[in-house]
């Protein structure tokens, strides 16, 4: 949420209000998705997020970062936010901040460095943390206040970026991630490694501005946040706020001390409010959201939901009735328990509870539909599921799309803005039947949840023996993969799925070979490889290696080609949906256990340019495997078996040549000279026209370097 300047504010006294501090032998209470945003932000010289995301090197920075913090004895808890709240206070504030991010996507295109964060990022850090030991939980709404809680119950530090962490009486402080020096972890004379940070005392923020403690959360809600909306007080703040003390700087920072001066005039909370009830000509329903969020920031006298959990004391016999998803929404207690433990998403439980949800915001054609689309039959599967337990559902027979008697509402991307797309949610499937409810899951064998996860993403497929002699990394992503180019939507041609394959063979060999070399089993031995250590296995990773580092270096300062970065966000908005859809049936296949070698956006799209100027020498299939896997015969045979997979299950019709390559293109055959020599340019060009009218997807942006002979109502690409 934050106060909008604060932090500012409190930088430019930095000197006064922040005290050196050696950070070891503690505990920690960490804002999750605070921390994601900072680390994501520490990599934004490196990964510019506009090809899709480099996943491999956030990792690297999470790993790093907890890394350091163990070195020093100290133990992290981290708390992610949960659900929308129930009152939809920060709606508004959410459809702001949804169309900044479509817009920063659009400046990607462009060159731009707005910050996105990539759909798979969250997933990354949970990944890790569960590697690492380090535990972590989700909060039911917004965690600000059950971080502060937690922290002062153990008398320890917060650790955040939030302006709201400035407001609350945090007994062990907050430290700012921004003043920590994590990466150099020092040493003391003792030989005990410490981190050098900067604590901030709440205490030392009321007496530099001489205001009373109590009074803090009024000036957070009249400083501005997500509760009330700033411009109803306007007339309290130019009649009795402005010009009571002088300022320096901004505009915004002289108003906060204005503010603050007002306040040090004033003796409690109360009088305080009575003061500025007099101020507003209409304060109708404004009680109730200023008590609203001055509670937010009160935090001493509370006891924590989320301490039973990380003291591993097990599920308290109050849990159901002092949660509000369970006493409140109706949710489920195994839904409750499984979301505050991160297995349940939180796009789950806002489909539960407030019936709508956001896409994912990434770099797409603008030209183009949103590539939510391909999604859009699982998002209906899965809303049918989460509702099905809320609503009375009226089953009325059967077609083939299912029953509809509900929808769910989800915002996309709509050109350079968004719409709210009111979505059928689905409670019966022809040839399935009656899909459960959320309440009947747990109940359900495994063996059956597993049939309706084929059934919805790979229809051809009657059972997943399939997939078993693949790596589990991968199975559930091909699954998505064939549900993906089977959807009407999507936008895609052969090039596509060959770069994703190559790309996962790739990134998931470099994982394998480094964990042979950190000591642990490689799965690659499983399939025929010789031992990490054979010279065999280190010619065949040293040959992977230098190719990953020349398509990872290749488009590094290159704008991403609009065409291609909206087939692989498709992918990705379908991956998210994929494993959303897998934990709402308690993963009857394994979720991928590294997700980060599913995508890498500067390496998906520099095989895509290779493969493109490669396209029409030979089968790309073999050229692809030839050119990429020279001196690698085993994961050369993995790509070849999750190609030869792809292409025998996903469905024929609708098929669409991909692109010409430049050889093509140079020696045009017999009958095209022919044509060309009759005047047949005009005729091909009205062709072209005619078929590209019906759809708008058809456009395609004139900054694309891709080629454009392949049409983007195609469902599926030929996959020879």
């Amino acid at each position: 949420m934050g106060v909008r300047g604060l932090t500012t504010l409190v930088e430019n006294h930095s000197k006064k209000l922040f005290k050196e501090i050696t950070l070891q032998d503690t505990k920690l209470v960490i804002d999750g998705f605070g921390l994601l945003w900072y680390l994501l932000s520490q990599t934004h010289n490196e990964d510019r997020m506009s090809h899709g995301g480099e996943y491999e090197l956030l990792r690297s920075k999470i790993q790093d970062f907890f890394q350091n913090l163990l070195k020093c004895n100290c133990t992290p808890y981290v708390v992610f936010d949960g659900s929308f709240d129930l009152d939809d206070k920060k709606h508004r504030t959410m459809l702001s901040r949804f169309k900044d991010k479509i817009r920063m996507a659009g400046e990607a295109l462009r060159g731009g460095d707005g910050l996105l964060m990539p759909p798979l990022s969250i997933l990354i850090m949970k990944q890790i943390l569960t590697e690492m030991n380090v535990g972590f939980a989700f909060s039911q709404f917004e965690a600000d206040r059950e971080i502060a809680v937690l922290a002062n119950h153990w008398r320890c530090p917060v650790l955040g970026k939030d302006s709201d962490f400035l407001v609350m009486d945090i007994i062990g402080g907050y430290l700012p991630l921004t003043s920590l020096k994590w990466k150099a972890v020092q040493k003391s004379r003792g030989g005990k490694c410490y981190i050098v940070g900067q604590i901030y005392q709440v205490n030392t923020f009321c007496n530099f501005f001489h205001v009373k403690k109590e009074l803090l959360p009024l000036f957070a809600t009249l400083g501005g946040n997500d509760y009330v909306d700033p411009d109803l007080l306007n007339s309290f703040l130019s009649s009795q706020v402005n010009g009571k003390c002088g300022g320096s700087g901004s505009r915004r920072q002289m108003e906060l001390e204005h503010l603050l001066g007002w306040l040090s005039e004033q003796k409690s909370s109360a009088s305080a409010l009575k003061e500025v009830w007099k101020s507003l000509p209409n304060k109708k329903g404004l009680e109730s959201l200023f008590e609203a969020s001055m509670e937010m920031y009160r935090t001493r006298h509370d006891s924590s939901s989320l301490l039973p959990y990380f003291e591993g004391q097990g599920l308290p016999k109050d849990f159901q009735s002092k949660s509000q998803l369970c006493s409140v929404i109706g949710t489920p207690v195994w839904v409750a328990k499984a979301h505050q433990a991160g297995s349940f998403g939180n796009l789950l439980i806002n489909i539960l509870s407030k019936s709508y949800c956001f896409s994912s915001v990434q770099v797409e054609n603008p030209r183009q539909p949103s590539a939510w689309l391909p999604s859009e039959f699982l998002f209906s599967v899965v809303s049918g599921i989460v509702l099905a337990g809320k609503l009375h559902v009226h089953v009325q027979g059967n077609n083939s799309k299912g029953t509809n008697t509900s929808t769910c509402n989800v915002y996309i991307r709509n050109g350079d803005s968004f719409k709210k797309k009111k979505v059928s949610t689905l409670h019966m499937l022809e040839g399935y039947g009656a899909l459960p409810a959320l309440a009947a899951i747990p109940s359900l064998p495994e063996t059956d949840r597993q049939k309706l996860l084929l059934w919805v993403l790979a229809p051809s497929l009657t059972t997943s023996m399939d997939l078993i002699s693949f790596p589990a990394d991968f199975q559930l992503a091909l699954l998505v993969m064939l549900h993906w180019m089977n959807s009407e939507h999507a936008h895609y041609n052969e090039l596509h799925v060959i770069a994703l394959l190559v790309g996962w063979v790739y990134l998931y060999t470099q994982r394998q070979h480094k964990r042979c070399k950190d000591g642990g089993q490689s799965a690659l031995q499983d399939q025929g490889t010789g031992s990490p250590g054979s010279e065999e296995s280190r010619t065949e990773s040293k040959a992977l290696h230098t190719s990953l580092s020349h398509h990872q270096g290749h488009l590094r300062k290159r704008k991403p080609d609009p065409v291609v970065s909206h087939s692989f966000s498709q992918w990705q908005q379908c991956l998210v949906y994929g494993i959303h859809f897998n934990e709402l049936l308690q993963c009857p296949m394994p979720n991928c256990p590294d997700a980060s070698v599913l995508f890498n956006g500067l390496v998906m799209h520099s095989l895509y340019t290779a493969l493109r100027e490669a396209s029409g020498k030979e089968p790309l299939q073999r050229w692809a495997a030839g050119m990429f896997f020279k001196g690698a015969p085993v994961p050369c045979r993995l790509f070849i078996s999750m190609h030869d997979f792809i292409t025998s299950k996903a469905r024929k019709d609708g098929q669409k040549k991909a692109p010409k390559g430049p050889a093509e293109q140079k020696q045009p055959n017999q009958s095209s000279r022919k044509s060309r020599s009759r005047g047949g340019r005009k005729q091909k060009r009205q062709q072209q026209q005619q078929k590209a009218r019906p759809r708008n997807e058809d456009l395609v942006s004139e900054e694309s370097d891709s080629d454009q002979g392949w049409s983007a109502n195609n469902r599926f690409a030929v996959l020879q």
